[in-house]
């Protein structure tokens, strides 16, 4: 898998499952972060779940800066790829 760098990314969970989670990554000796990111992995490969080619990656590059003639945005560009998965 290609390495590319950390971002931080932030949820906002009710203070029950947020307990829930903690408990459950003590209980198995990892770190909350550890803990979600397995879950999320997990998730997606049970789900089939593909990372987006070369091409695609850079259409999203583009779209997010806004350097792009084929979508006026991301949202527009996710709107494309929904509609082709139907």
């Amino acid at each position: 898998m290609q390495t590319t760098p950390n971002v931080k990314l932030t949820i906002n969970v009710p203070a029950d499952l947020h307990l829930m989670i903690k408990t459950h990554a003590v209980l198995t000796g990892s770190t909350m972060r550890d803990y979600i990111l397995n879950l999320v992995t997990n998730s997606m490969k049970q789900n089939k779940a593909k990372l987006p080619n070369k091409e695609t990656m850079k259409a999203l590059k583009a779209a997010k800066s806004g350097k792009t003639n084929l979508y006026k945005n991301v949202n527009e560009l996710f709107n494309k790829l929904d509609k082709m998965k139907k």
